[in-house]
């Protein structure tokens, strides 16, 4: 994988359409969306009545990587190994998100 990933990078990017102005789109509906769950959650602390439901699984399982929890069972990527923009907006956007570690 290591031998062919730059290869594979690039077909899969190609693939799903990603280039600078897709991800900008991406950037702006996820802040979007983070802002809308700080404000759910500010409210109560389920998305949905009184417990933890599918929403709030499904909302920790697609920010995961941006929370990075604690108590995940897999070791998470220490910041200095992310790529370079995601560091960026990692440290640019800590009133989104608790300390990564």
């Amino acid at each position: 994988l290591r031998l062919k990933f730059k290869d594979i990078d690039k077909g899969m990017r190609r693939w799903m359409n990603i280039n600078e102005q897709t991800a900008e789109v991406a950037r702006t509906t996820m802040e979007g969306l983070l802002d809308e769950l700080r404000h759910e959650y500010s409210a109560s602390h389920f998305l949905v009545g009184e417990s933890f439901s599918r929403a709030d699984l499904t909302a920790c399982s697609l920010f995961a990587m941006t929370y990075q929890p604690k108590a995940y069972p897999v070791p998470w990527p220490a910041l200095d190994k992310l790529p370079q923009p995601m560091q960026q907006w990692l440290v640019e956007h800590r009133d989104y998100i608790e300390p990564l570690h």
